[in-house]
């Protein structure tokens, strides 16, 4: 089901109303692959020559204010906010928001699976983790790490990899460059307080277990926080 951004069409608005040369937005719609959609817009940025830095951001997204800004502040070659998907941290329990972070873990035959996993430290100040992998719903490269990219391990930059036998998915396009990022050294610096808000339509009886759940458990605070994904999940219906 297609929906309208209010919040992301504000934020590019913000800097395409700005008249500053030094930021284009370009949109890729229509595109069902991910892996697809993020290599042409790195194809565009070759083609183009004249930007330093490409910022990856989910049309679902809901960019914090002056985003851009404050991951350039950062001055590292790729920089992630945090946000949250709605999954079930294991079969038969309640969906539930969990972080979009992985923690790479090497198998004993030698293969590498990732695992969600917490933020690091108190949880405010920005770190780096060897391992560490993000989705690129808001995350900023700067423009030499995809030229590196090429010449070590060659084109896509970005690409789904699947189980040969069963054909589901072992390895998505987001940490399938976070893997490579890492195999060259270059990290991924995460902000935790640079928190990007996710749109999504859900299931109402999703929400409702949910806050059942939470209810149980004492926390009737965390009830509040999801006001919002029950007032969009009704417009969505």
């Amino acid at each position: 089901m297609g929906f309208v951004n209010p919040r992301l069409e504000e934020r590019l608005d913000d800097y395409s109303s700005a008249g500053n040369p030094s930021v284009h937005v370009r949109r890729i719609e229509n595109v069902q692959d991910h892996a697809a959609a993020r290599n042409s817009l790195v194809l565009w940025h070759f083609d183009a020559v004249v930007y330093t830095h490409i910022c990856f951001l989910d049309a679902d997204m809901e960019p914090p204010a002056q985003f851009l800004e404050r991951m350039l502040a950062v001055e590292k070659p790729a920089v992630s906010g945090v946000s949250h998907v709605w999954r079930s941290k294991s079969p038969g329990r309640s969906p539930e928001p969990l972080l979009a972070l992985w923690k790479r873990r090497t198998q004993p035959d030698g293969s590498d699976t990732y695992d969600r996993c917490e933020l690091a430290g108190d949880g405010h100040a920005m770190f780096e983790d060897p391992g560490l992998a993000t989705g690129c719903f808001g995350m900023l490269v700067e423009g030499w790490v995809f030229e590196r990219l090429r010449e070590r391990f060659g084109l896509p930059w970005f690409k789904t990899e699947y189980v040969a036998e069963t054909q589901e998915k072992a390895l998505s396009e987001d940490i399938f460059l976070c893997r490579n990022l890492e195999r060259l050294d270059i990290p991924v610096t995460i902000l935790p307080d640079l928190v990007f808000g996710h749109r999504k339509t859900v299931s109402l009886a999703d929400v409702a277990e949910y806050g059942r759940t939470m209810e149980e458990k004492g926390r009737l605070d965390a009830l509040d926080g999801m006001r919002h994904v029950e007032e969009f999940a009704r417009e969505a219906l």
